[in-house]
Order: C-alpha cells, then structure tokens, then sequence
C-alpha cells in the first residue's frame, strides 16, 4: 500500500511511504520524530520510484488505448522524464507538474 504523509507544520514536508499496513506506516512515522501532520491512503496513483530522492513529477497521461493515468515518476530531471515516458508507451501527456515528495519503503 502506498501512503501520502506529510510532516512538519511550518514548510512541510510530502512523503509517499509504502508500507504493507497502516499501522506499519505510522510506526515508520512515529520512529523519524517528526510531527505528523497528515497520512492518507493513496490507491489510484502508480508510482515509479526510478530514481530515489531526486526530482518527483506528478503526471496525467494516457496510454496507446486511451486509459487516462496519474503517476508520480522519481527521475533525473524533465528530459529523462520525457525519454521515460515515451519507453512506456505513454502517448499523450495531459500535465506534468513537479513535486516535492520522497519516496520510502517500509
């Protein structure tokens, strides 16, 4: 499962945390000693945590059949994420937005 959480109460801070219960990612939280602010159920994304840490792009596109999808893609930067697109068959690109968000398995 895969969770949006976000820390901090003055800049905060967005994490997408998989875990495989609630309960396991609020220990992960509680453990970083960081406020909480926020943990939610994310179950109509599809993550692809190419490169950890670096750069997220969230991302509506649809597929060779027309299937709208929304992703949050970890890469390099806008030009690897284009090159990444286009290898998935991805063929026509609604938005692309970048995020602040890291990726962590729990």
């Amino acid at each position: 499962m895969n969770f949006l959480v976000v820390f901090g109460t003055g800049t905060p801070q967005q994490y997408i945390i998989s875990a495989n219960t609630w309960s396991s990612c609020l220990a992960y939280c509680e453990g970083t000693g960081k406020e909480i602010q926020s943990i939610a159920t994310l179950s109509k994304v599809t993550f692809f945590p190419n490169i950890v840490g670096i750069n997220s792009y969230q991302v509506s596109c649809s597929n060779a059949q027309g299937d709208l999808k929304n992703l949050v893609v970890w890469e390099t930067n806008i030009d690897s994420l284009l090159t990444w697109l286009e290898s998935q068959g991805y063929n026509s690109i609604k938005t692309i937005q970048q995020s602040d968000k890291t990726y962590v398995v729990v």
